[in-house]
């Protein structure tokens, strides 16, 4: 057995667990060979009298260690490496002076390594404890700069973290739920201060389950210090700075044994939210049946980008309560918006001639609310009762002055100003209750039902500001009514061969009524699905699997037209994992119906959209493989991973592009493309180099290849639209505790688009370099930031510098906090801002902003 891989073994069975004492001891010296010379990676472990792991580290190149722990009886320190007879003392043997023990350690060569038999039955949930101390943290790093200081974790703007290629979307606090689908507010609200412990729990379960039926999920686990048990902690923040720019916040956390709870409030207009899109998409988008009205409406509530003002108010209520019988999560949102943009875009043909520009200035104001409640119940020891309930209220207004200048075919250019106003009022309400019963040892019955109601008013019209004649008016009203049950009986014969039988019926209506001019249509659809779901976990305890094979029919009628689509869908997810590896394979095909719009004409920012009747009783088909492999070692701090994946859509409705009318309205009719098809290869690495040196440097890489292959119609004749993209990444951070320390990033895409024998080329280049001063009370950062982008032979500059410097004075701190502040001082000459550039539905694209969020605020922060 390779020692190295024994070691890891070893630690990872146990649990890391700490215990609160009065006092940390701190152990050091130098692991010595028979030769007496420095002994690297030499393991040293510190445990208690069950063998439970308390504290960890390896020896450096010349043999030193240093390790800390807190203050107990009864512990024991082993020293082992490969080729040595294992030491072992117990701690009380030493003497402890002020807290410090200084110990060396002199090794003797061994010819045998004794056998660990490890029986898999007996392993505790796997949980994997952080050594916090050696990441230079002060008490208020969030927990976003914790993780990202970890190689293993890959943590993202979106606030999506993923360890060992598996994404952690459940965050706990003391063995309890507390954030879920909400990791944007514990990465920021969650700081070094309150954490005792943080872990990694690899095999974490629901507690409100029967069983083996839900399967296992990597979350974090936050052990909260005592201080902060049972009192109601948090902080404020007000800020004030140049050209009226505020941010104001509070939160509010109560950790207790009987109810979790947190209260956030947000108010600013630098464009900063407390949560991301992809939170509020797997909270709400992923278990209901939204129409794309509501999609797109969620989709814009979050956009972040080309912003020139952005005011956002948001405020979030999470409870949660857990007994032994029930089980009750309430999580509200608030969202106040007011933002404009200011984005400049030019439309060309295939020779690059100039079709349409237009110069835009956007405002978007909303008010939305969001809820989602779930309960649990224990009926009996064997039988669960589970409700959930979700209702969304969405009241986005958008309005548009647009400068359009147009070219005729003689290329003689016109110019003319429209306003648009688009309102749009909705909102749905979604139940859904699940009675789980578990009638055996080996044979479990599921039985659940769900409705959904949505309801949208569309409100869009373009007209002529010259004049104030109206160019468009149109006036929607959509309704969806929605049911469905799925029932399942499962025979679970061990933990590898789980077979479900599930039976799966859904009714649903949606009515689309247009005022002007007077259109009334009705599409029903009914589909029943049959499945035989088999699924394993831990299977050598190491792989778990899970296939889902279907048999489905829909009925579908839109007006006078009708359709009957069967298919055959199936799901395939195997994953094989040890304590360093992991590889994940999935594949899926899956069809879902058009959406209903796509039968008539209607409007859709700033174009008209031409439908056509035949489209709502169709369907496309959406099919996906992909394979990744992930190494992992979170005791060397080290992690690289490769995936690569294939992605096809057959007969999926694209907005193909017809003309451009005197008004500047760009005219698309929808087409059904055969096929479009990507394939992607992507890899990444990270780790810590010179971490036995002065400064220790975290490495981050990436590279990736993306193959996509997108046919569209021109007069009635399909063309291939391709698009080759490659990207580089890679970022560079010291980990010290030095006064100085720095971050600098590369990062550079270039894509090349062909359309038949003519190609497109774009290219885009991103650096940041940070200069980070750490002395005392005071921190800082300034950061200078370069985009460079080329795009079909015209370049775009931009040059920008980031600020940021805070004093700790005891529970405050004193804060200075800029963005762009360049801006402020005309230092460099900006007039680009997001470039991008895109072939879409048959049309050249150039888009640019031209102009970006700015600010410089003073700011005080208080934590209580």
């Amino acid at each position: 057995m390779n020692y190295r891989i024994f070691i890891i073994l070893l630690l990872l069975i146990n649990p890391f667990k700490t215990s609160v004492f009065s006092q940390n001891i701190t152990i050091s010296g130098i692991i010595l060979d028979a030769y007496s010379i420095g002994c690297q990676d030499a393991n040293i472990i510190i445990s208690d009298k069950n063998q439970t792991i308390i504290a960890y580290t390896f020896s450096q190149a010349n043999g030193f260690y240093s390790l800390s722990f807190p203050n107990s009886s009864n512990l024991e320190l082993s020293v082992t490496h490969i080729g040595f007879k294992r030491v072992v003392v117990d701690i009380s043997d030493f003497i402890i002076k002020d807290g410090i023990i200084n110990k060396d350690f002199s090794l003797e060569e061994s010819l045998q390594l004794p056998e660990i038999i490890i029986k898999p039955e007996n392993i505790e949930p796997d949980t994997v404890s952080f050594d916090l101390n050696k990441y230079k943290l002060k008490e208020d790093d969030n927990l976003e700069a914790i993780l990202k200081k970890n190689p293993n974790f890959n943590v993202g703007d979106d606030g999506s973290i993923l360890y060992k290629g598996k994404s952690i979307d459940r965050i706990l606090v003391n063995g309890k739920d507390f954030f879920t689908y909400q990791n944007s507010i514990a990465l920021s609200k969650i700081e070094n201060r309150m954490i005792s412990q943080l872990q990694v729990v690899n095999n974490y379960r629901n507690s409100f389950s029967l069983d083996d039926d839900e399967p296992e999920e990597t979350v974090l686990n936050i052990n909260s210090k005592e201080e902060f048990k049972n009192v109601i902690t948090g902080s404020l923040i007000a800020g004030y700075g140049f050209k009226d720019k505020f941010d104001l916040q509070g939160s509010a956390l109560k950790i207790s044994s009987l109810y979790n709870l947190f209260l956030i409030n947000s108010n600013n207009n630098i464009g900063r939210p407390t949560i991301e899109l992809r939170e509020i998409q797997n909270l709400f988008s992923n278990k209901q049946p939204f129409s794309t009205f509501q999609i797109e409406s969620i989709n814009e509530l979050f956009r972040m980008e080309d912003r020139k003002k952005d005011m956002i108010s948001t405020t979030n209520l999470t409870i949660r309560k857990q007994t032994d019988k029930i089980k009750i999560n309430g999580l509200f949102y608030y969202f106040k918006n007011n933002r404009e943009n200011d984005i400049f875009s030019k439309n060309t043909d295939e020779n690059g001639e100039s079709l349409l520009i237009k110069d835009q200035d956007i405002s978007y104001e909303s008010n939305s609310f969001f809820s989602d409640i779930t309960i649990d119940y224990l009926l009996k020891k064997n039988q669960i009762l589970s409700y959930a309930s979700n209702l969304i209220i969405l009241k986005p207004t958008t309005s548009s002055h647009v400068v359009n200048t147009i070219k005729d075919t003689q290329l003689i250019p016109t110019t003319i100003e429209t306003y648009s106003k688009d309102i749009n009022d909705s909102y749905n309400l979604f139940n859904k209750i699940i009675y789980s019963n578990k009638i055996n040892s080996h044979l479990f019955l599921f039985l659940g039902a769900d409705s959904y109601y949505e309801k949208t008013k569309l409100k869009n019209s373009i007209t002529e500001v010259n004049d104030s004649s109206d160019i468009y008016i149109q006036s929607f009203k959509y309704e969806k009514k929605y049911i469905n049950t799925n029932n399942s009986i499962q025979y679970k014969k061990n933990n590898a061969v789980n077979i479900y039988l599930e039976g799966i019926a859904m009714l649903s209506n949606e009515s689309l009524l247009d005022q002007i001019p007077h259109i009334d249509n009705q599409r029903n659809s009914s589909k029943l699905n049959l499945n035989i779901i088999i699924s394993g976990q831990k299977v050598m305890n190491k792989i778990n699997y899970k296939l889902i094979l279907g048999a489905e029919k829909q009925s579908v009628s839109f007006g006078k037209l009708k359709n009957d689509i069967y298919f055959i869908p199936y799901n395939l997810n195997f994953n094989y994992e040890n304590r360093l590896n992991r590889l994940n394979i999935s594949l899926y095909s899956s069809q879902n119906l058009n959406p209903v719009e796509s039968g008539i004409e209607y409007l859709n920012n700033n174009n008209l959209i031409l439908g056509n009747e035949k489209y709502p009783v169709k369907s496309y088909v959406k099919q996906r493989e992909e394979i990744g492999y992930v190494y992992n070692n979170f005791f060397m701090g080290k992690r690289y991973g490769i995936s690569i994946s294939h992605q096809r859509y057959k007969d999926q409705l694209t907005e193909v592009f017809l003309d451009i009318d005197q008004y500047g309205i760009r005219k698309f009719i929808l087409s059904a493309i055969p096929k479009t098809e990507e394939y992607k290869i992507s890899g990444e690495a990270s780790r810590l180099i010179f971490k036995y040196g002065r400064y220790p440097i975290k490495t981050d890489l990436g590279l990736s290849y993306r193959w996509n292959s997108a046919p569209i119609y021109f007069a009635e004749t399909l063309y291939n639209i391709t698009n080759n993209q490659v990207n580089g990444f890679m970022k560079f951070e010291s980990i010290t505790d030095k006064i100085i320390n720095f971050e600098t990033s590369l990062d550079l895409t270039s894509s090349i688009n062909r359309v038949g024998s003519d190609s497109f080329n774009a290219k885009y280049f991103k650096s940041r370099f940070t200069i980070k001063l750490d002395y005392g009370k005071i921190r800082s950062e300034v950061t200078y930031i370069l985009f460079n982008d080329y795009i079909i032979g015209k370049t775009y500059n931009r040059q920008n510098i980031n600020l940021n410097i805070s004093y700790k004075l005891k529970k405050a701190t004193f804060l200075i906090e800029g963005e762009n502040v360049d801006q402020f001082f005309s230092i460099f000459n900006n007039k680009a801002y997001n470039t991008k550039f895109s072939i879409l539905n048959g049309i050249n694209q150039t888009t640019v902003s031209n102009q970006a969020i700015n600010y410089l605020i003073f700011k005080i922060k208080y934590n209580y």
